[in-house]
């Protein structure tokens, strides 16, 4: 059912109400719902395989410079944005600016050695990942091989690996970025990854504050109505005093609706947990008190 079919049918219950108030109305609860757990129907899945470190070939490169040319190399525009350590003897990374061809890199700072590097051996490390979706409001999980990775600060990599110069299996992660307007993050993984690995990123997805008429939204549609229809009987009784009794039912469908979709959304959680007595919450997130501060038009 569309956004402006569910504000539709609450107008022909309450036709003095205009169908701006009734936008509103829809809109507001539809935000509280969302607002009020983790809904699993929010939790998702993508994927991200990492990349391998990249050591074919030799590089040179001269001292003060950002121009880096290959021997035998084939870099690609997937490598921009990487970290490149040149030679055996420095540890210093560099972050690649941009691919220029197979055999050019531009760097983001001049190559700070007091001598040349000629034909040195280099290496190139995928440090952070972004996964290629764009509605990700929080990262609950990080799995490679069936096991989660565990979350830590930037600054426990910085203090253990400041060069990133261990590799090897996934084992901890750490979140580098985050846009809310675009609803993606970046994450970086430790140790570097010495081969190509396919991690399973647990999420729970960014919904839109924008509605237009046609969309479909995510909550189901019989549980907004009812509470939108709560709100429009008990902000409008003043005027109408039929609405007060009308309002005390739609009051009870609302905490009944509400109550079983929390009751079907634990059962459809694939987290092992016990599944609560829908009761426990009726003091909280069913009571007059849950919407008095969760309602700004009561």
């Amino acid at each position: 059912m569309t956004f402006i079919q569910i504000c539709r049918n609450i107008q022909e219950l309450v036709p003095e109400v205009s169908i701006l108030v009734i936008k509103q109305r829809v809109k507001i609860r539809y935000q509280q719902i969302l607002k009020m757990r983790e809904w699993e129907f929010l939790r998702k899945t993508t994927l991200v395989a990492t990349a391998a470190e990249y050591e074919t070939g030799t590089l040179s490169i001269l001292s003060g410079t950002i121009t880096a040319t290959g021997s035998g190399t084939t870099f690609t525009s997937a490598m921009a944005g990487r970290s490149l350590i040149i030679g055996t003897t420095q540890t210093q990374p560099y972050t690649i600016s941009s691919v220029d061809s197979i055999t050019n890199l531009t760097l983001d700072q001049s190559f700070a050695s007091a001598t040349d590097s000629s034909g040195d051996s280099f290496s190139i490390k995928a440090l952070r990942y972004t996964p290629a979706v764009n509605d990700i409001a929080r990262i609950e999980s990080i799995i490679y091989d069936e096991m989660p990775l565990i979350e830590k600060p930037i600054g426990y990599f910085d203090s253990i690996d400041p060069d990133r110069t261990t590799t090897g299996d996934p084992v901890y992660y750490t979140i580098v970025g985050k846009s809310a307007m675009s609803g993606t993050i970046t994450f970086e993984i430790h140790p570097v990854p010495d081969a190509e690995y396919v991690l399973k990123i647990v999420y729970y997805r960014k919904v839109s504050d924008t509605i237009v008429d046609s969309d479909t939204l995510i909550v189901d549609a019989e549980l907004l109505e009812a509470g939108a229809l709560w709100d429009c009987y008990r902000i409008f009784s003043a005027k109408n005093p039929a609405y007060i009794g009308l309002a005390r039912d739609a009051r009870g469908d609302y905490q009944s609706s509400i109550a079983l979709a929390i009751e079907q959304d634990l059962e459809q959680s694939s987290l092992p947990s016990r599944v609560k007595d829908v009761s426990e919450m009726g003091s909280s997130l069913l009571s007059d008190v849950f919407q008095l501060d969760h309602d700004t038009e009561w």
